[in-house]
């Protein structure tokens, strides 16, 4: 009776411990998959600027928009796009890899910055990602530092 009752203990540390592993496997490819997610939400980003190289310069060197500007429309829809990625990048946060967190910030930081995006945001700034959101995202930022 001793030696099955060892048994039973020692077959239930193996569950537990597999178990464990399990769940850290499953998180890791959860992790994995949500940083795939919005790595490929980027590339589409990125597509844009290919098939229209000319609208780069509003967004990566500065160029003022004005609107009565031909690419107007586009521009607001693509920091629109901007926006939209960066709420997301910041609700997953925990998922980015830690030697690209700062990269990612001073990107962020430098997109935001720009004549366009800035246009963007006061037009639209009220109603897009609102307030309630931001606070998601600090949390969620918050919760990855701490």
């Amino acid at each position: 009776m001793e030696a099955l009752s060892i048994t039973a203990i020692v077959i239930s540390l193996c569950v537990l411990i597999l178990t464990l592993y399990e769940g850290i496997l499953t998180r890791k490819s959860f992790r994995e998959q949500t940083y795939q997610g919005f790595v490929g939400t980027w590339f589409q980003l990125d597509k844009i600027f290919i098939d229209f190289p000319e609208l780069r310069e509003y967004f990566y060197h500065n160029r003022p928009l004005e609107e009565n500007d031909d690419n107007y429309h586009r521009i607001m829809a693509i920091s629109e796009l901007f926006d939209d990625c960066f709420t997301y990048t910041e609700s997953q946060t925990e998922c980015v890899p830690k030697n690209l967190v700062g990269s990612y910030q001073a990107y962020k930081d430098r997109i935001r910055n720009m004549k366009a995006f800035g246009k963007y945001k006061n037009e639209y700034g009220d109603w897009v990602n609102s307030a309630q959101e931001k606070k998601k995202c600090a949390l969620f930022s918050v919760r990855r530092t701490s």
